[in-house]
């Protein structure tokens, strides 16, 4: 497989060829390595472009590739079946490398060089440059969503705890600043994002875009619909009492100390336990018990 554009050299195939015959599955013709002529590569794919993509394949993947982005492949007849490959635009190039990283299959580069192109490039720097961050992000939702909920809610939990220990605030310089309301919004941004992050690593997985990992097979033994709506439903009537009693406090004509601290509470407890209940349904369309 390789561009029709004079940029690869089509004379001599064997060194694509012959790695297929050695136990690989997939080779990449490397042109980092094989040598680039000059003005075949613009300069933002060659030293931004192209080595951030590699970059996160690495990262997200753990894939050690030089060149995500070569042109000039050659496979085993099914592998594309094998792989379902989905993608229809230029990120098809990561796909490849992504579904066949994690299906557990060889890859191997070899040197390839690269010359000019004849004719008109059809490839859009910032709009295909997207194309591929978008499908590596949803192709690796631990980092995308995983890791950055377990963060915010960690700090939520961290900044109630300085809310209640400092109900009047805590001094900054001259100012006084009420962590009470940052703590409310990392905890729902960061519940709301953790949610996602399963939904996103179950729907990847029925795509067989991912692996079951130990949590998702966690998961899987412990998930049952009425218990999540349980939960639910007993965050929603904490949040419901504490609001009730705050506004008996207030209706009294009275005022407790931590009053603020309790409301936030609240509030935290009823969006929490609005989006669980939402979203425990949304898993079970994805991944029936």
């Amino acid at each position: 497989m390789g561009d029709s554009d004079d940029t690869y050299d089509f004379s001599n195939l064997t060194p694509l060829l012959e790695p297929l015959n050695h136990g690989s599955d997939l080779v990449l013709g490397n042109r980092f390595t094989g040598g680039i002529q000059d003005g075949a590569m613009p300069w933002a794919h060659r030293y931004i472009g192209s080595p951030v993509i590699n970059y996160l394949i690495r990262l997200f993947i753990g894939a050690d590739i030089g060149d995500s982005q070569s042109g000039f492949r050659a496979f085993k007849g099914n592998l594309a079946e094998r792989l379902r490959l989905r993608s229809r635009g230029m990120e098809f190039a990561s796909e490849m490398i992504v579904r066949a990283a994690r299906a557990g299959l060889k890859i191997t580069e070899v040197p390839a060089s690269y010359g000019t192109r004849h004719g008109e490039s059809k490839l859009s720097t910032v709009r295909d440059g997207w194309r591929h961050l978008r499908f590596l992000l949803l192709a690796a939702p631990d980092f995308l969503f995983i890791l950055p909920g377990l963060t915010l809610g960690l700090l939520g939990v961290a900044t109630f705890v300085v809310s209640f220990a400092a109900p009047v605030g805590v001094e900054v310089g001259s100012l006084t600043w009420q962590p009470v309301f940052a703590a409310t919004i990392f905890l729902a941004i960061g519940a709301n994002t953790l949610l996602l992050g399963m939904i996103a690593k179950l729907h990847g997985c029925a795509m067989g875009l991912l692996h079951e990992d130990r949590w998702v097979r966690l998961y899987r033994r412990v998930f049952r619909l009425e218990g999540v709506l349980a939960l639910a439903v007993l965050m929603l009537l904490v949040g419901a009492a504490l609001d009730a009693g705050l506004f008996w406090v207030w209706a009294s004509e009275m005022h407790h100390p931590l009053g603020l601290q309790l409301a936030s509470l609240a509030q935290t407890l009823l969006i929490v336990g609005a989006e669980l209940g939402m979203a425990a349904f949304l898993v079970v369309t994805i991944d029936p018990p």
